[in-house]
């Protein structure tokens, strides 16, 4: 192999190598920071450890050396051509634009990839409360029969168990009615996990839904005023719905709870 062509190919490599960890480093300090679920499981296990190859390869101080002395011989010999020097003056601006451009493209991809992440996750919740409310008209309609004690926690309780283990990765699923407490109006959430017994927890304090503002502005909509609108709601690979079904005695919402612990597109 002739010196112009080790030049051209040892550059090539070094370039490379350093702009995979260039892109790798912006794309995990995006997704890190503005919270994007973009990859799969598996190719998020493969993207975190892609960085120990791109680091091999830029492993050695030597090899740097090699490349930046190259380089200054090929300047030497390019500085007799200098028509040649403008051309290449010319190229490398262009590349020098592409390469600062596509970091904000970068930034778009992986935005829109989040944004595809939650419509279908989405579109998975939704699909998921209407199957619920769909074939278990049944149990539903017992849940809106509410009266706060033992009994009716431990059957709601047994009802959302078997609801959320009838599928593989199925979300978390909880009530929320609307009540009183002290003559005052509240939200209460019962869930799978509830078990009472006649010295368990029987008050209903400890049943009220911590809600953001916004959510108890969507609450007091569905129960006082009975729109019956579902609401979807994504941050940082936590996903909840929101999902109001009408039973004979009152309203009720069956909210649905789901988490990404890695960032993917597919569910």
């Amino acid at each position: 192999m002739n010196r112009d062509k080790l030049i051209r190919v040892t550059t090539n490599v070094a370039i490379v190598s350093i702009l995979l960890l260039v892109y790798w480093v912006f794309i995990f300090v995006s997704t890190t920071v503005f919270g994007f679920k973009v990859f799969r499981e598996n190719l998020t296990e493969t993207f975190y450890l892609s960085i120990l190859g791109i680091l091999a390869v830029l492993g050695g101080a030597m090899v740097v050396n090699v490349i930046l002395n190259m380089s200054k011989i090929a300047d030497a010999l390019a500085a007799q051509n200098p028509s040649s020097t403008d051309i290449k003056t010319i190229s490398r601006r262009s590349r020098l634009m592409l390469f600062v451009l596509s970091f904000p493209a970068l930034f778009i991809l992986l935005y829109l990839g989040d944004n595809a992440s939650s419509i279908k996750k989405q579109n998975y919740l939704v699909s998921s409360a209407k199957y619920i409310a769909n074939n278990n008209s049944d149990e539903i309609e017992r849940i809106g029969n509410f009266s706060f004690d033992s009994s009716y926690a431990n059957a709601t309780a047994a009802t959302l168990t078997r609801m959320s283990r009838e599928y593989e990765k199925f979300p978390s699923v909880s009530v929320i009615l609307a009540d009183t407490i002290s003559d005052k109006p509240a939200f209460l959430e019962f869930t799978q996990y509830d078990e009472w017994t006649n010295k368990g927890r029987d008050e209903k304090h400890e049943h009220i839904f911590s809600s953001s503002p916004e959510e108890r502005d969507y609450l007091k909509q569905v129960f006082e005023r009975h729109k019956l609108t579902h609401r979807f709601s994504a941050h940082d690979g936590s996903y909840e719905l929101f999902y109001p079904v009408k039973t004979s005695k009152r309203i009720i919402i069956l909210y649905f709870t789901d988490r990404s612990q890695y960032g993917k597109i597919g569910s």
